[in-house]
């Protein structure tokens, strides 16, 4: 499928609501429930998880709240999808894009992202251990508020992410693109920054605030 039928399939994402009465969440996959009201659990589940793991291309599916094991992320191309909650343990992504998807708040433990690329997607609230983004590119990627112990992103393109609130132990920043990654209010301890332009990046509101009023350029 082609990127302009992708974009146009984006537009018009509309995730359907849980079927269930007073419920505010969205239906899991193309159930008609979210995950906790799921009728049949031992067969919505495997189905869900199948379709993720045989499909290349995922416009618009919800997989919030899932424990994602034993699935392979290669070469998939991944947009408008919500990750939510989930729990991600072990899991390698390797030369797959995601555009406009949510991680919020999940686990990810000794997980591995090599050669991806990542645009205006949310890892905010999540934690993260033992974990890598390798040789990838996360363009507008959020991880304020991320806790996170042993995370390597060498040799890769952070521009204009966000670390905003995050507590970072044990970070490696090395050979990395930081222009305008927004590290303002947060914990930082055993942070490397080899061989990356460090000075490029925000460390504090004032910074923060002087690059609203000129903005640069990203080359």
């Amino acid at each position: 499928m082609t990127t302009a039928i992708f974009d146009y399939l984006e537009m018009m994402v509309v995730f359907s609501p849980c079927a269930h009465q007073g419920c505010d969440r969205y239906a899991l996959g193309r159930t008609q429930f979210c995950l906790r009201h799921q009728p049949d659990f031992n067969t919505a589940i495997p189905e869900v998880l199948q379709h993720l793991q045989s499909q290349q291309n995922l416009v618009g599916w919800n997989f919030s709240e899932l424990t994602f094991s034993d699935l392979v992320f290669s070469e998939k191309y991944v947009a408008s999808c919500l990750f939510s909650h989930g729990v991600f343990p072990s899991i390698g992504f390797r030369k797959c894009r995601f555009e406009n998807c949510f991680f919020d708040f999940s686990l990810f433990s000794d997980c591995s992202w090599h050669e991806c690329v990542l645009h205006n997607c949310t890892f905010a609230g999540s934690e993260f251990s033992s974990s890598r983004f390798e040789e990838s590119t996360l363009f507008q990627v959020s991880f304020n508020g991320i806790t996170a112990r042993n995370i390597n992103f060498s040799s890769s393109d952070l521009f204009r992410s966000l670390f905003i609130g995050s507590s970072l132990h044990g970070a490696l920043f090395e050979d990395c693109n930081l222009k305008r990654v927004n590290f303002c209010r947060s914990e930082r301890q055993n942070v490397q920054f080899k061989w990356s332009n460090e000075m490029e990046a925000i460390f504090s509101e004032d910074q923060s605030s002087r690059q609203r009023i000129y903005p640069l350029e990203r080359f």
